[in-house]
């Protein structure tokens, strides 16, 4: 789990309000645009990763940004983070998978892999 100082501001604009997931390759929370009000997500990825991948992920999202894919509002260094603030578009995968007690029907699996394999 990464440390953080919460109440800092990220890039002097973004605040994080609570957590939304983890993976191997950093956290997720939910935040906002301190001058818009603005809900966003913010990847935190620390500097000492085995493994970085938020700057390769930040390349992909800038370069495919729209038609689902979320618009990155900022990017760069926060304390001893690799930090990635983007557009929040709805739930996660695993957040819908547990909003349907963790049983997708055979039709949602297919076609989450259809997306996944062929777009």
């Amino acid at each position: 789990m990464l440390q953080f100082d919460q109440e800092k501001p990220i890039g002097n604009l973004y605040k994080i309000t609570n957590k939304l997931g983890s993976g191997s390759f950093g956290e997720v929370f939910k935040g906002f645009n301190m001058e818009t009000n603005e809900i966003v997500a913010i990847k935190l990825e620390s500097q000492e990763a085995q493994m970085p991948q938020i700057k390769h992920e930040f390349q992909i999202l800038s370069a495919i940004q729209g038609n689902g894919i979320p618009k990155v509002h900022w990017f760069g260094q926060w304390e001893d983070k690799t930090v990635m603030v983007m557009e929040l578009l709805g739930y996660n995968l695993e957040q819908l998978f547990n909003l349907v007690n963790r049983r997708f029907e055979l039709k949602t699996m297919l076609m989450l892999i259809d997306q996944m394999v062929y777009q």
